[in-house]
């Protein structure tokens, strides 16, 4: 992590740079119906954030969207909704990765 000095209007402002990802192992996927159900040791996620999975096998539907976190069960579960219209097929496996989308 470093700091960069941005100037604005005369003034100097402080800010911190990071290249660190938020990034999850998911552990498991399961799709019932319009929702999502992620099984992840302490994700981190909140409800509203958004995230996108990458990794899927199965049900590759999942990869590369941006879906909104809907409920967070557990520590290690949330779900999201699938959009009315939008269909997701498929048993979803291999090495999934979920990152949080910053908005």
């Amino acid at each position: 992590m470093s700091i960069l000095n941005i100037p604005v209007n005369g003034e100097t402002f402080a800010t911190e740079e990071s290249s660190a990802a938020v990034e999850v192992s998911v552990t498991s996927i399961a799709i019932s119906g319009q929702t999502i159900t992620v099984t992840a040791t302490s994700h981190g996620f909140t409800v509203g954030q958004y995230v996108t999975f990458s990794g899927v096998t199965g049900a590759t539907g999942l990869n590369n969207q941006t879906w909104q976190v809907a409920t967070v069960p557990t520590s290690g579960s949330f779900t999201c909704t699938i959009s009315t219209g939008y269909s997701v097929s498929g048993t979803p496996g291999g090495t999934i990765v979920a990152q949080r989308v910053f908005n």
